[in-house]
């Protein structure tokens, strides 16, 4: 299905934060909450990370503080807007104002000086706001910036006939893994994030039915769905891809 043009604009600036609907918490950002949990799990004291798309105020490397045991050998984030709240330590580095699918070779030559390409490269919810031909030069930067040995996490939403207004391109599943292969990528991995309560109980098996149930008792639907989304991916509205060098 063709997708209309959003915009003439070549990227979309909006972002989530902890506080942009008006000061109250927006229920997309606690979502978001978890899987920078999740990307932590793919980090230690050797890693050197890349974030791409790291937002206004670098929330995963806020996430990458602590414990002191678990900080990476090097974070770097890049966002094409300010960054104004990163950490300021030693190992934390932010470039904001940073144009990344045109500038991402002065990155990778930097980081092949510094100490290496990057073990760890981090893209979430990026690729969705930018046209689709800049959409496949970012992959292609996000390879040429990682190791041979490297993982790629990658998240966006999954196009469903409908796209969200500030999105100028959202990739069905089929296509951006067409497209991630092309980059010379392998996908390692697919997870949902992000799914709705109804979708769930279509798909979920039986004992994660009663599963999701449960939840209900305490968590509200769109949170409870969103505990069953890394299992059924096909059903998720967004989903986190793992990724490695072909």
């Amino acid at each position: 299905m063709r997708q209309k043009a959003r915009t003439a604009a070549r990227y979309d600036t909006s972002q989530l934060t902890d506080d942009n609907r008006g000061g109250t918490v927006n229920r997309d950002y606690l979502a978001h909450c978890l899987r920078w949990g999740w990307a932590r799990r793919f980090v230690d004291n050797d890693t050197r990370v890349l974030d791409v798309g790291c937002g206004r105020d670098a929330p995963l490397a806020r996430a990458l503080r602590f414990p002191p045991a678990a900080r990476p050998a090097y974070y770097l984030g890049v966002d094409v807007q300010v960054v104004d709240r990163a950490p300021g330590d030693r190992w934390c580095e932010a470039l904001g104002e940073f144009d990344f699918v045109e500038r991402w070779r002065e990155v990778a030559a930097a980081a092949d000086e510094d100490g290496g390409l990057f073990d760890l490269v981090v893209s979430f919810e990026c690729i969705e706001h930018m046209r689709r031909e800049d959409g496949l030069r970012l992959l292609e930067g996000l390879r040429g910036c990682l190791a041979d040995d490297g993982t790629l996490l990658l998240s966006t939403p999954v196009y469903n006939g409908r796209a969200a207004a500030a999105h100028l391109h959202e990739w069905t599943a089929a296509e951006l893994g067409e497209a991630i292969a092309g980059a010379g990528f392998k996908v390692v991995r697919r997870h949902g994030t992000f799914a709705s309560y109804p979708d769930m109980r279509r798909a979920a098996a039986p004992a994660d039915l009663a599963l999701l149930e449960s939840c209900r008792e305490f968590y509200s639907d769109d949170v409870a769905a969103c505990f069953l989304a890394p299992k059924y991916p096909d059903a998720s509205r967004n989903c986190a891809w793992v990724c490695r060098v072909r």
